[in-house]
C-alpha cells in the first residue's frame, strides 16, 4: 500500500487563495494603521489642567497627597461616612502549632 498525495481540488485551491489574501491584507492593514500611520496632532490645552474631558466631567485637581486629603475630609460626601471596626487594631496571640486542628475543650 502506497501512500498517494492527491493534488487539491481546484474549489479547495481558491478557497487557500483566498485565505491567504484575507490573512496578508489583514496583515498590511495592521502594519499601516499601528506603525506607519502617525495619530493626528491634538494641541495641549491652554490651562494646562484639562485635557480631553468628555461634557459634564470635573477636572481631577493636581494636589499632593496631604492636600488631597484635606479637600476629602471637607467634602460632605465623605463626611457622613462612618468608622467601621474598632482602631487601632489589638494584636492577637501568635498562632497554634497545628491551625487546622480544632483545639481540644
Amino acid at each position: 500500500m502506497a501512500l498517494i498525495q492527491r493534488a487539491p481540488s481546484r474549489k479547495k485551491q481558491i478557497q487557500l487563495a483566498g485565505t491567504l489574501v484575507f490573512v496578508i491584507g489583514t496583515t498590511l492593514t495592521v502594519m499601516y494603521f499601528g506603525l506607519i500611520r502617525k495619530p493626528a496632532y491634538v494641541p495641549l490645552p491652554e490651562d494646562g489642567e484639562t485635557f480631553l474631558l468628555a461634557p459634564g466631567e470635573a477636572a481631577i485637581p493636581r494636589t499632593s497627597g496631604i492636600d488631597a486629603l484635606d479637600s476629602l475630609n471637607g467634602d460632605p460626601t465623605f463626611s457622613g461616612l462612618k468608622t467601621y471596626g474598632s482602631f487601632p487594631i489589638p494584636i492577637q496571640p501568635r498562632g497554634r502549632k497545628q491551625p487546622f486542628v480544632s483545639p481540644e475543650e
